[in-house]
């Protein structure tokens, strides 16, 4: 006997689309991660905004073209936490890197195709760090 669908709430669906549209990868990418059909998913997308629910757009794919690196200056240096050693922190490779901040002991890399979130996120932390 074949194994019969799973049957999602439209809840359930929005947490899953949330998920998705937060995680960074493309929907297909994660889809094929989590088994769902890339067409059921889009049909779920397209169903809940018909339902006026609010659905985050899409990641954009990765951008191919290079990216100029900024120096970033501020006010006093950072003591590095003791509890973590220069060696504990593994590099972002630099072909991937879409914003890079170095400042004396610390070097921050942020990816192609990271959240606004997440760079708002990073950027507020400096902030917090040099005041």
């Amino acid at each position: 006997m074949p194994e019969k669908k799973k049957t999602r709430s439209d809840q359930e669906w929005l947490e899953l689309i949330q998920e998705c549209r937060t995680s960074g990868l493309p929907d297909r990418e994660w889809c094929r991660l989590h088994s769902i059909s890339i067409k059921t998913f889009h049909n779920k997308v397209s169903d809940l905004k018909k339902k006026s629910c609010i659905i985050p757009d899409p990641q954009a794919a990765p951008s191919r073209q290079m990216h100029e690196v900024v120096p970033l200056e501020l006010g006093s240096s950072p003591v590095p936490d003791p509890g973590c050693a220069a060696s504990d922190t593994l590099p972002v490779p630099a072909a991937h890197a879409a914003i890079t901040v170095r400042m004396p002991g610390y070097s921050i890399e942020i990816a192609d195709g990271a959240s606004e979130d997440t760079i708002r996120n990073t950027l507020l932390a400096l902030g917090r760090l040099c005041c």
